[in-house]
């Protein structure tokens, strides 16, 4: 069922559409497809996706509202992430921004957690890899390398008044 612009037996311009498979969109059409920006709630998912769209399907900037309630702000090629920036706001009220890659946090980051601390550092396949440093909320910082979401080898710890602390190996892995 479609409402909106047609030119030559085609959909053109602004249009709503209630397709066979649930999916509602409303937005721009160019040559009978979805073309332009637009907005979808896909009737299968309940997802919705706003955003530009070309050759019917996602394509480029936008932002996807998925159930359970995570909120992903990217560029889009179809249904699948482009490798680059995401800002993801998660179900469990965590928000990450930094570099994704093969829909994970791959490259550097921030990831914010919900007690208020945050780690800002290098990222492999969802995991903390390399350098970085977590800041919590009480004012301490611990900066040194991870390997496998743990702090491995030499490490910083400052606590909330200044105080440094240094360690190594084993002693690390014990500090988170």
């Amino acid at each position: 069922m479609y409402e909106g612009g047609v030119s030559k037996g085609n959909k053109n311009g602004n249009g709503q559409m209630i397709y066979p498979n649930g999916d509602v969109y409303k937005g721009q059409y160019k040559n009978g497809e979805r073309s332009g920006t637009g907005m979808c709630k896909f009737g299968a998912t309940g997802a919705i996706y706003k955003g530009e769209w070309r050759d019917d399907r996602p394509q480029g900037n936008g932002t996807l509202f998925t159930l359970p309630n995570e909120i992903i702000e990217t560029r889009f090629e179809g249904s699948k992430i482009q490798d680059g920036q995401v800002k993801i706001l998660f179900s469990n009220g965590e928000y990450y921004e930094g570099n994704f890659k093969n829909s994970q946090r791959n490259g550097t980051g921030v990831h914010y957690y919900r007690n208020g601390d945050f780690d800002d550092g290098e990222w492999t396949n969802d995991r903390r890899i390399g350098r970085g440093r977590l800041f919590f909320k009480d004012g301490s910082k611990l900066s040194g390398m991870f390997i496998e979401d743990k702090a491995d080898g030499y490490v910083e710890f400052e606590d909330r008044k200044g105080n440094m602390f240094q360690t190594e190996n084993e002693e690390a892995k014990t500090l988170i």
